[in-house]
C-alpha cells in the first residue's frame, strides 16, 4: 500500500510584537485533514485551543498578552490517509 506523504512542522519560538515577522504561533502542514491544538502555560492551564488546521495563536489569553516564557503544546491530527498522530513540544514566546 502506498500512502500519501504528510508532515507537520511546528516552530519553536515566535515574537508577537507587531513587527510583521513571526507574530503568531502556527504549524505548517501537508496532507493533514483534521487537527486539534492545545497550548498550556507553565502551570498547565490551557491558554489556547483550536480545531482548525490553519490555526494561529497571537500570544494572548482572555484578551491579555501572555508573558514571555516557554509554553507547552499538544497537537493531535489525522492525515488524509487516516493516520492519527499526536505530537507534544515547547514553544518560546518572546516579546
Amino acid at each position: 500500500t502506498i500512502l500519501e506523504e504528510y508532515w507537520v512542522y511546528v516552530p519553536n519560538a515566535f515574537t508577537p510584537d507587531g513587527n510583521r515577522f513571526n507574530n503568531v504561533f502556527d504549524a505548517s502542514t501537508i496532507n493533514v485533514a483534521k487537527l486539534e491544538v492545545w497550548v498550556f502555560n507553565r502551570w498547565g492551564e490551557v491558554v489556547y485551543t483550536s480545531d482548525a488546521v490553519d490555526f494561529s495563536w497571537d500570544g494572548t489569553y482572555k484578551g491579555l498578552s501572555c508573558p514571555d516564557g516557554t509554553y507547552t503544546y499538544k497537537i493531535a491530527y489525522v492525515t488524509r490517509s487516516n493516520i492519527e498522530e499526536t505530537i507534544y513540544g515547547h514553544v518560546i514566546l518572546l516579546r
